[in-house]
């Protein structure tokens, strides 16, 4: 009778860790570009163009809002740091072709983006 009791009291526990594993999905941003380049060096453009793809191991995820930061180094913007620019959340699905609303880019200047 105690070992019916215990597997009853745990069916509960079960079935919330499972829903828990399923909630936890990876999403990440990939294959960022500008102007449709990855990297690119020298693209002439004050506000160029930006796209990204997300990849989820969950069927039919959509963005629903997004965020793009800028840095004029890789380390500042992998820490959030000294940020050039961020457009805030912006509610929107759009990914391709987001144009960069910064401060217009110089000639030669570098900038980090994700």
């Amino acid at each position: 009778m105690k070992l019916r009791n215990s597997i009853v009291c745990l069916l509960p526990f079960v079935a919330l860790f499972l829903f828990a594993l399923q909630t936890q999905a990876k999403t990440t941003v990939h294959s960022l570009r500008c102007e449709y380049h990855e990297n690119p060096v020298g693209i002439g453009e004050e506000h160029p163009r930006l796209s990204w793809k997300l990849l989820s191991d969950v069927p039919h995820t959509l963005q629903t809002a997004y965020e793009i930061r800028t840095a004029l180094s890789e380390k500042d913007l992998q820490k959030g740091k000294n940020l050039h620019w961020s457009s805030g959340k912006v509610d929107a699905s759009s990914s391709v072709n987001v144009e960069y609303q910064g401060p217009a880019l110089q000639s030669g200047q570098r900038i980090y983006w994700q």
